[in-house]
C-alpha cells in the first residue's frame, strides 16, 4: 500500500492492481476492507497488451477491431468479477 506521509482521515479512492494471482486477491481483500472502513472508493486496475499491441512499430497497428476489442473487455470484466466475488460480499463492478 502506498500512503503519503502526511495522510491523514479517511482515504477516498483505493487502487488495486489484479494479476489474477493470490497476492492479488489478497490486495483485492485489503483494499475493499480498507473502502469499507472508510467509505471509499476502490478501483481495480489490470494492465494488459491485446494483441494489437505487440505490432506497435507496424503501420497501421493502431488500427483495433473494435469489436475484437469490446469482447476482451467483457471477457476480462468478466473474469474479475468472479475473482471479486469469491470474496463473499463482491461490491459492484463497471467498466
Amino acid at each position: 500500500m502506498i500512503v503519503h506521509e502526511r495522510q491523514t482521515g479517511p482515504f477516498l479512492r483505493i487502487v488495486a492492481g489484479v494479476d489474477f494471482s493470490e497476492q492479488s486477491r489478497e490486495a483485492v481483500n485489503q483494499a475493499l476492507r480498507v473502502a469499507e472502513q472508510d467509505a471509499a472508493e476502490v478501483h481495480l486496475l489490470h494492465v494488459f497488451t491485446g494483441s494489437w499491441g505487440r505490432y506497435a512499430l507496424v503501420p497501421d497497428a493502431w488500427e483495433v477491431d473494435e469489436t475484437q476489442a469490446a469482447q476482451y473487455r467483457r471477457a476480462l470484466e468478466l473474469r474479475l468479477r468472479e475473482f471479486v466475488a469469491t470474496r463473499g460480499n463482491a461490491p459492484s463492478i463497471s467498466p
